[in-house]
C-alpha cells in the first residue's frame, strides 16, 4: 500500500508545474462555452 501511495505522490507532484494545455485553454474554453450557451437561452 505504501508504494502505491509514494508513486501517486510522486505524480501528483510533477501535475503542478510548468505548462500545460489544459491551463492555457480552460479560460478560453469558457468563454466560448458561455458564449455559445447564452446565444442558445436568448432563443428560446
Amino acid at each position: 500500500m505504501n508504494t502505491i501511495r509514494d508513486d501517486f505522490d510522486r505524480i501528483a507532484a510533477l501535475s503542478g508545474s510548468g505548462w500545460d494545455h489544459n491551463s492555457q485553454y480552460h479560460g478560453y474554453l469558457l468563454r466560448h462555452l458561455f458564449w455559445r450557451y447564452s446565444l442558445i437561452w436568448a432563443n428560446v
